[in-house]
């Protein structure tokens, strides 16, 4: 072999390993990459309370509302400090729900015997928008 064809081998070599390179990275299958689903935050409730008296016994009537958007309301579990519920459920003729909208206050059907410690509510039902389900908890911490 002279000295030309080794100089050819020696350039066309490295050419053709970079042909081959480039033509098989240009045939690899692409892959779409599905952007990421953000991820969905819980609905907002807030809560007050008033005091009443009546007859010498204290009572709290709680008062809430959605702050980040309106919702369909299935049920709210009140838990009081002694680990008593009360269930109360949001339903109508026509749906198994109510829809309160965004910042719309709501109160219980009824008042509580006032007892210190830490309040427990549970809001259950569908954020307004989307339908997708939630559950929200919210404590409230009444004092002597």
């Amino acid at each position: 072999m002279n000295r030309f064809q080794r100089i050819r081998q020696c350039i066309l070599f490295p050419m053709l390993l970079v042909a081959i390179l480039i033509f098989t990275d240009g045939c690899k299958k692409t892959e779409t990459v599905e952007p990421p689903v953000p991820p969905q935050t819980t609905p907002v409730f807030t809560l007050d309370h008033i005091f009443i008296s009546v007859g010498g016994k204290d009572y709290i009537q709680f008062v809430t509302r959605c702050t980040s958007e309106s919702v369909k309301l299935d049920t709210a579990t009140i838990t009081d400090p002694v680990n008593i519920r009360f269930l109360y459920e949001y339903y109508s003729d026509t749906a198994d729900y109510q829809i309160f909208c965004k910042n719309e206050s709501f109160t219980f059907p009824e008042d509580f015997l006032k007892q210190p410690g830490i309040w427990k509510f549970t809001f259950i039902g569908q954020r307004y928008k989307d339908n997708s389900d939630f559950t929200s908890i919210v404590n409230d911490t009444i004092a002597n």
